[in-house]
């Protein structure tokens, strides 16, 4: 018979699967609850970076606690979590000891340049869960400079300028790193040079044009 003008063509396509051999991967009960799990504590951690941002400090540091020690925290998360231990009030009580592993947990994660700083900073001071290490705080604040940080500049500087215990003073090194602290625009490295060049010091010579600059 022949094909009526209306009818259309059958077209063949070559090498097609069969629909009965198309077999779609299914997650298992298990793996779908896994899922789950993880999707609820990121968006939880979420909020808690956002109670961060938001100076709600006490209830970031809940949501945090509840997932330290998952798999869901990355360096950021642990970061404000030591931002939140090392402040004031806010409602947290301020933990010096728990900023500092928290600020190296962050390094470790993601070796950047204001979780150095922050170590540096910490290891200059002592009390409340922390000891004072400034050899130490060289190594984190030099690390931090080399990522070019220019308040570790800053931090060095005036380290060097006075010394500490296991480091010696060196006033030519504090100078060179305040300069380009300075520089840079930091207001307190600024101050400190004027400071220094307007007295003068043993290994510094009174220097009042460098003061008044």
């Amino acid at each position: 018979k022949k094909a009526s003008a209306s009818a259309k063509p059958k077209v063949l396509v070559a090498n097609a699967p069969k629909a009965s051999l198309v077999k779609t991967q299914r997650l298992t009960p298990k793996q779908l609850a896994e899922v789950k799990r993880a999707n609820d504590a990121k968006e939880e951690i979420l909020k808690g970076d956002a109670y961060v941002h938001g100076g709600q400090l006490s209830e970031a540091l809940v949501i945090y606690e509840k997932y330290k020690d998952t798999p869901y925290m990355d360096a950021k998360n642990f970061k404000n979590m030591a931002v939140c231990y090392r402040s004031v009030g806010k409602g947290v009580v301020t933990n010096l000891g728990l900023a500092k592993t928290y600020f190296e947990k962050a390094a470790t994660l993601s070796n950047d340049a204001e979780s150095y700083l922050a170590l540096g900073q910490l290891l200059l001071v002592s009390g409340n869960g922390l000891t004072r290490n400034p050899a130490l705080a060289n190594d984190y604040l030099g690390k931090a400079l080399q990522k070019g940080n220019k308040e570790a500049a800053y931090e060095l500087g005036r380290l060097y300028l006075v010394g500490a215990e296991n480091l010696e003073k060196d006033e030519m090194k504090a100078l060179i790193l305040l300069e380009a602290a300075g520089e840079s625009g930091i207001s307190d490295a600024q101050w400190l040079l004027g400071n220094t060049y307007s007295k003068g010091t043993v290994g510094t010579p009174k220097n009042m044009t460098k003061a008044k600059y």
